[in-house]
């Protein structure tokens, strides 16, 4: 058996085949094959116990299951079962690996700006969204004191009186097994007066 390993989360049908090719092919008795956590093949993963693929290319359901795997180590076996013609087939299991995924951001972290004593969640929103969802964190301090004005984590909030001048925000996702940490860090300025850019700088 063989298999194009993946990262989580971006596991594709067409590119990541599921290959096995008996020497005597026979369409009524395909090869079948299962997924496991062991070696010994006795702790199959749910929903990969017994499959099927057409030129390596296997069913949407099980697709779906093997986007679900997580990151980690596998193994795949691959069987033909004895018919009167010919003994069965059983290959030792292959070991694959689902890697650990790259985080990104779909929606880079930003802020609209505001003027003194005028901040509003609903005009003034914070924005952030990671690939992969996980625990989002929002630090908001002053540049060069770094008082910390805001943060989701801690749950400071004196956005609304925070003063004229430049603030950092420093956006994380933070890491799991099964994906990177994700962080990014920007300035933006509450402003004096109204009628100025209301975008970060």
């Amino acid at each position: 058996p063989n298999v194009m390993q993946w990262r989580y989360g971006g596991y594709d049908a067409d590119v990541n085949r599921i290959l096995a090719q008996a020497t005597i092919a026979d369409a009524n008795n395909p090869v079948k094959f299962k997924v496991t956590y062991d070696e010994k093949g006795e702790s199959p993963v749910d929903g990969l116990k017994e499959f099927t693929a057409a030129n390596g290319v296997v069913s949407e359901e099980v697709a779906a299951e093997l986007a679900r795997l997580r990151a980690g180590s596998y193994y795949l076996t691959a069987k033909v079962a004895e018919t009167d013609s010919y003994s069965e087939l059983k290959p030792a299991p292959l070991k694959f690996s689902v890697n650990r995924g790259e985080n990104y951001w779909e929606k880079a972290p930003s802020v609209v700006t505001w003027v003194q004593g005028k901040y509003n969640a609903e005009e003034n929103p914070i924005n952030a969204v990671s690939h992969f969802a996980g625990d989002l964190r929002i630090v908001i301090t002053a540049a060069g004191s770094g008082d910390i004005v805001y943060d989701s984590k801690e749950g400071i909030d004196r956005l609304k009186t925070a003063k004229v001048g430049v603030y950092e925000l420093k956006a994380t996702v933070a890491g799991t097994d099964d994906f990177s940490e994700l962080t990014d860090t920007f300035t933006f300025r509450v402003f004096e007066k109204a009628g100025l850019p209301w975008w970060a700088i």
